[in-house]
């Protein structure tokens, strides 16, 4: 995150891609695990703090954070700049970003084993679960985004989308999955969780690495599991 006074850019979500990769580089031991002891967009009351920019970068940050292995903790207590819940347990912007993969009661939890994900364009980041088949798809840019997403051992289902937009998710319904992708508009600084249901005759079908593209060219690449 940023210092006091200074407000984060959504880079430094990311940033934790190349930091613990280096970092695990150093580590002879595979066995040792990577923990990020506290993160968050900002430490103080600095701009963006409780607002979808904050879902938005914790969610960035969240994901970067697991798909190198590591595991995290949020900085959150209950004061008014960075807590994840203010006075009376209200969640907060943060909380909200967090929840995308938790589902917050709301919606299936990410699973426990993640899968090797794609994206061609820099502002949309692309997680994916494969014992409980989630994808979290975060849009840090300014822009709206029509993307195709591409599933490897996915060729048809439905996809439930659930939605950050204004902090609190909402459940935008069903999308059909056909010929391994699924069609997502993804609004300016959103996080949006797909939960995978795919035919069972067609678990076991495992389609080539897919290349993507989506209206304005960026492509999102998600490779759920090849089996049931």
């Amino acid at each position: 995150g940023a210092g006091a006074g200074q407000s984060a850019t959504m880079a430094s979500s990311w940033s934790y891609d190349a930091q613990l990769a280096q970092l695990r580089s150093w580590i002879a031991d595979p066995a040792v695990g990577i923990e990020i002891g506290e993160f968050n967009m900002n430490w103080g009351d600095e701009p963006g703090n409780n607002t979808q920019k904050q879902t938005v970068w914790v969610a960035s940050a969240l994901g970067a954070i697991l798909a190198q292995g590591g595991v995290a903790f949020e900085y959150g207590d209950k004061n008014g700049a960075m807590g994840l819940t203010a006075a009376g347990g209200t969640p907060k912007a943060s909380f909200w970003g967090i929840g995308m993969f938790t589902g917050a009661s709301m919606f299936r939890h990410f699973g426990t084993t993640m899968v090797q994900t794609t994206s061609g364009d820099p502002a949309i980041r692309a997680y994916a679960s494969t014992d409980e088949k989630n994808i979290v798809l975060v849009n840090t840019g300014q822009d709206a985004v029509r993307t195709k997403v591409a599933m490897r051992g996915v060729v048809a289902g439905t996809a439930r989308v659930w939605q950050s937009t204004a902090l609190t998710p909402a459940d935008r319904g069903n999308a059909t999955i056909s010929g391994g992708a699924v069609q997502v508009d993804l609004p300016a600084l959103s996080v949006t969780t797909l939960l995978i249901s795919h035919a069972a005759a067609q678990t076991t079908t495992t389609t080539a690495a897919a290349t993507t593209t989506t209206a304005a060219a960026p492509s999102t690449t998600a490779v759920p599991p090849t089996t049931a």
